[in-house]
This record gives C-alpha cells, sequence and structure tokens, in this order.
C-alpha cells in the first residue's frame, strides 16, 4: 500500500508552504540559518490522556518526517502529532470568538495522524511527513506501549522534563532561535 501522492493541475507535486501570518506568531521566529536535526524519542505509556513534549519545534511550512519501526506500529496502531498549541485534552488551544479580539488566527493547532494508511514501508520502518503553515511545538499523543519514534526536521526549542532534561541539554537549547518555551513536572 502506498499512500496517494497530492499533486497540482501541471501534475507537480504540492509543497507546504510558510503564511504570512506565522511570522512573529509565537513571539518571535525560527533563524533561517537554525539548523534541523534528527532526534529520537522514547514515549512510555502514561496514566491520563495526554501528550508528550519533543523538544522539537516544526518551523512554518517546513516539512518534518516521523518514523516508526514495524514494531512499534503494531504495538499502537499508529501515532497522533500535534504542531502548534494543544491542550492535554488533544483540543487546540484557540482564542474564542466571544473575545472579539482576533490578533492570530481561532486555532493554530494541527493534528495528525501517522498509521499504516498515511505511511509509506521500508525495510522495517514505517515513514509518514508532516507539517504546519504557521510552524510551532511537536506533541505524540499518548499511547498504550512504549515506542521510540524518530524525528527529523524539526528544530530544538527551550524546554524543561523534570527527571528528564540535564542542566548541559538545557543550557544547549536556550541557544535555539525557536520562539517557545514548554515546563513539563
Amino acid at each position: 500500500f502506498e499512500p496517494v501522492k497530492t499533486v497540482d493541475k501541471q501534475n507537480n507535486h504540492r509543497q507546504l508552504y510558510k503564511h504570512t501570518t506565522a511570522v512573529g506568531l509565537y513571539g518571535g521566529d525560527v533563524a533561517d540559518d537554525e539548523p534541523a536535526i534528527i532526534k529520537e524519542v522514547t514515549l512510555r505509556p502514561r496514566g491520563y490522556n495526554s501528550y508528550s513534549v519533543t523538544g522539537l519545534y516544526a518551523p512554518a511550512g517546513e516539512v518534518i518526517k516521523i518514523q516508526l519501526s514495524e514494531k512499534d506500529m503494531e504495538a499502537t496502531g499508529g501515532i497522533t502529532i500535534h504542531i502548534g498549541q494543544a491542550l492535554y485534552n488533544g483540543k487546540a488551544n484557540n482564542i474564542w470568538t466571544a473575545k472579539n479580539q482576533m490578533q492570530r488566527f481561532p486555532v493554530i493547532l494541527n493534528t495528525m495522524v501517522v498509521n499504516k494508511d498515511h505511511c509509506t514501508y521500508e525495510n522495517g520502518v514505517y515513514t509518514a511527513y508532516v507539517g504546519s503553515f504557521v510552524g510551532g511545538p511537536i506533541y505524540v499523543r499518548n499511547t498504550n506501549a512504549t515506542v521510540k519514534v524518530t524525528i527529523s526536521g524539526g528544530v530544538p526549542y527551550s524546554h524543561f522534563i523534570l527527571g528528564y532534561t540535564t542542566p548541559e541539554e538545557f543550557a544547549q537549547n536556550l541557544k535555539s532561535s525557536a520562539p517557545y518555551f514548554d515546563l513539563e513536572v
């Protein structure tokens, strides 16, 4: 099974782009020369349905590669990726129209499912591509099994996960131009 490729009228693969409203959306922008990284994250089941902080930020308009082993895909049936501000229940942290003040898009969360229907499979690895035209932090929803996910194309951002983030990693992430911070305790 191969996913259907999305093509334009000239039969060229469509591209993700950076929307003009992404400029300064989180109070800053990822520098054009900020290097993207490849990071393997291990996710363990939690006692509540939430998401895990990956410490990676998807620059607006950049394509992010997500990879899962065949074993992990079978164990979970797939994973859900959030790019942008998500509440712990998976809903968008939006701006309500009742406020009568709209200084950004009301919803800046993209939620994408990475399962066998949305991946290519090669050499025991499932690969999918996700992204957001406005960018934001990358989160992975809670799963029912411990899995390893490899994420490529994001940039590190300043974050702290109690019991996991080392002082050295925290200091290194402070150098990132990604305009976001997460604290998980």
